[in-house]
């Protein structure tokens, strides 16, 4: 029960959902974009995703390409 615990707890660490989407902004999307739904799938999938997101330079073209490419890799978009 402890190691399930570790485990729960671990995946809550990093960067929010709430600081993810704040970086989003940068991009300037609709809210009804399909990039801009997927990005939101992809800061839920995991910490991991989130701290890759938060990593990423400022550029808003660098943001949307890996916003792009990771929602392709998921199946999220063509």
């Amino acid at each position: 029960m402890q190691k399930a615990l570790q485990v729960l707890i671990k995946g809550k660490e990093g960067p929010t959902v709430r600081e993810c989407s704040e970086k989003l902004k940068l991009v300037g999307l609709d809210p009804v974009d399909p990039i801009f739904l997927a990005a939101f799938h992809i800061f839920g999938v995991s910490s991991d995703m989130r701290e890759a997101w938060m990593a990423l330079p400022e550029i808003p073209e660098v943001l949307r390409g890996w916003i792009g490419m990771t929602a392709k890799s998921l199946g999220l978009i063509k």
